[in-house]
């Protein structure tokens, strides 16, 4: 069954990485050795040995003083996932529950692999299923979205509008036209191609960076002269910042949106949306991976257009070029997918003082100080219209 080499393969990457030290140190070293002759069991098909030699392991690790048992908690984790897979394969559904239910409570929650062959004989039962809707209600980011309270179209607006139309200016903006020569970065041509270079070249300019500190910076030139002497980046934020920026300085609206998801899970992201005069819309620019995203005509959609198309289960594509730091390329399953789709629930921008969220009827974003002059707003034609076009 060569079918199942891949999965075992992919398991392995989580098992191979592992440092060892104290009495620990032995049973990582073990466990790394063991798990190599289990998934070359499993390629070949010899399962019940394959199986043989994972039950005494977690029993093993089961047994260690509790002082230690934390530094090895991937590799119990992993023995189960192997058990999991390895009883699934031959169908044995009360040993395959058995595992599921040891791996739970080893902090499973990859929603997505659940849908693997592995889990078909205990797909039945009420654990299973139980465990399947409440890892959906965090995890499936399209499933939230579609189930999402929708906006209130009529509640009014007009007061933000008013503030926002402030927000579409930038000091120094004379300076940073000539510093980053953006008059001629945008080149001529239509709106949306003048859009699209700014973005590049921004993504050019300052790599992104989420492992560092971003150096203190009073203007954006001294920070691209820091970072360049650093050899860092910046984070996503002041990426946005910056290609907003830059957007105001030629006389292009544009605001950083700060994506964020329901429940907080690893991250948040932060991107732009600019005003294409031509189209008469907002547009979608991604600095930290140089990505739009488009319909299947390829017109260039809005943040709220895209969240939309999610929640219809309309197609969507990306530019082909998208990249990370030009190092790897950006593809849409994992972008909008997998990442951007659970950053969709709330949007979040900044409006001269006040923090501004755009939140689903009924559901202001947890934490949120109003007294601080935070403002949330339920109607998202405050998102798809320009105060002062």
């Amino acid at each position: 069954m060569k079918s199942n080499s891949l999965i075992f393969a992919l398991i392995a990457i989580y098992s191979l990485g592992i440092s060892l030290y104290s009495h620990a140190n032995n049973l990582k070293g073990t466990a790394k050795n063991e798990f190599s002759t289990i998934i070359r069991l499993a390629d070949n098909e010899e399962f019940d040995s394959a199986i043989m030699r994972t039950n005494p392991l977690i029993r093993i690790f089961q047994s260690t003083p509790v002082a230690e048992r934390a530094s090895i908690k991937a590799e119990e984790y992993n023995a189960f996932r192997f058990l999991v897979t390895l009883y699934g394969i031959k169908n044995d559904t009360t040993n395959t529950l058995h595992s599921f239910k040891g791996l739970m409570a080893h902090g499973f929650n990859n929603y997505k692999s659940l849908e693997e062959k592995s889990f078909n004989c205990i797909r039945q039962t009420n654990y299973f299923n139980h465990v399947k809707d409440s890892l959906r209600n965090i995890y499936d980011y399209i499933f939230i979205l579609q189930n999402s309270p929708k906006y209130d179209k009529t509640e009014s607006v007009s007061e933000l509008n008013k503030l926002d139309f402030q927000t579409m200016k930038v000091s120094n903006a004379e300076h940073l036209r000539k510093y980053f020569n953006l008059d001629s970065v945008a080149g001529n041509g239509n709106e949306i191609e003048r859009i699209k270079r700014v973005m590049s070249f921004v993504h050019n300019t300052i790599p992104h960076d989420g492992n560092h500190e971003v150096p203190p910076f009073k203007t954006w030139e001294e920070l691209v002269k820091k970072t360049r002497a650093a050899g860092t980046g910046a984070h996503c934020g002041i990426l946005a910042e910056l290609l907003a920026d830059c957007y105001k300085a030629i006389g292009i609206p544009a605001k950083r949106v700060i994506c964020l998801p329901k429940t907080y899970i690893n991250d948040c992201h932060s991107i732009v949306s600019v005003w294409d005069k031509d189209t008469g819309k907002w547009i979608w620019m991604d600095p930290t991976n140089e990505a739009y995203v488009m319909d299947q005509q390829g017109n260039a959609l809005g943040i709220l257009e895209v969240r939309e198309r999610l929640i219809d289960n309309l197609p969507l594509k990306i530019n082909s070029d998208a990249n990370w730091n030009h190092k790897s390329s950006v593809v849409i399953e994992d972008y909008i997918y997998n990442y951007m789709a659970k950053n969709l629930y709330y949007l979040k921008f900044f409006v001269l003082e006040h923090t501004v969220y755009l939140a689903p009827e009924g559901e202001p974003p947890a934490n949120i100080d109003i007294s601080e002059g935070a403002i949330i707003s339920h109607n998202d034609n405050f998102f798809k219209s320009l105060a002062h076009k």
